[in-house]
């Protein structure tokens, strides 16, 4: 009876040191293989924010226009920063109305400018560049 249990208190510690491990080092599952927590415009994420149905870590699916950009990151209106995932391979566009799935990191009120700004890193761009106008062509931008 006492070699059954130490048998199987051995296998069990095998079987949760495997599943430990491989939890460990697993690599984590990206913003754009995951449903979205909220779909919707930048301009409406504050409002969507303030009703406390989103939290940190919640993938989120916004589309805006871009207003600033810069090497891995742009804003969109309503102070929605994006930070660009390290595999995404599309090049990001430099303005017009575009849409992107990030997690969301939390909110920074700049205390310079007063302004509150929502973070989110891990983003993918999700469509083709949509053109301000119809008329304009990419070497316009």
């Amino acid at each position: 009876m006492k070699k059954n249990f130490i048998f199987i208190a051995i296998a069990l510690f095998l079987i949760a040191s495997l599943v430990g491990t491989y939890q460990y080092f697993r690599s984590p599952t990206k913003a754009i293989e995951q449903d979205s927590v909220f779909t919707g415009a930048s301009m409406d994420f504050a409002r969507q924010f303030q009703t406390g149905m989103i939290h940190a870590n919640d993938i989120i699916q916004l589309e805006g226009e871009i207003i600033a950009r810069e090497q891995y990151s742009l804003e969109l209106i309503g102070g929605v920063l994006i930070s660009r995932d390290d595999t995404e391979t599309q090049k990001w566009p430099k303005s017009g109305s575009h849409s992107f799935k990030a997690i969301f990191n939390g909110v920074e009120v700049d205390d310079f400018f007063g302004d509150t700004l929502y973070r989110f890193n891990g983003g993918f761009l999700l469509d083709q560049v949509k053109l301000k106008h119809s008329n304009q062509t990419n070497s316009e931008e």
